[in-house]
């Protein structure tokens, strides 16, 4: 099983924002943050479940998303139409479609998941760094 916990934030929102990303498989661990200088909560949500989906090389191993958006879990599954942001959405659903089993699961905020809150640490290094970066274990 792949695990993949996403978050995106931006302060203010639209304003200077970050994304987390951290990939788990076995004994394996990617960490990647992304800085932007201008984004939406929203924009920064669904590129960090992109940007995840794309760094999965092996599409045939059963992966789960948690995020802590509930708009990016419903935009992404179906569940609601997006209004904004469609090419984003677009682009998620054919990622998905590439995966042989996939789940997409909504995690509390703040609420002591150590890989949401680590997710969040990156969102929050990537704004105040003004930086991105890749951590493999």
């Amino acid at each position: 099983m792949i695990e993949i916990y996403t978050d995106g934030g931006a302060n203010p929102n639209p304003g200077e924002g970050g994304l987390g990303i951290l990939l788990l498989h076995e004994q394996h661990r990617l960490e990647i943050w992304e800085y932007y200088d201008h984004a939406t909560n929203n924009f920064l949500e669904l590129t960090a479940i992109l940007h995840a989906l794309q760094a999965i090389k092996k599409k045939n191993i059963p992966t789960i998303v948690y995020s802590d958006s509930e708009y990016a879990i419903c935009v992404v599954t179906g569940i609601k139409y997006a209004r904004a942001n469609r090419d984003l959405v677009d682009e998620i659903k054919y990622e998905i479609s590439q995966f042989t089993d996939i789940k997409f699961s909504k995690v509390l905020a703040h609420s002591g998941n150590i890989n949401n809150e680590f997710v969040d640490h990156l969102c929050h290094l990537a704004r105040d760094t003004k930086s991105g970066g890749k951590k493999r274990y």
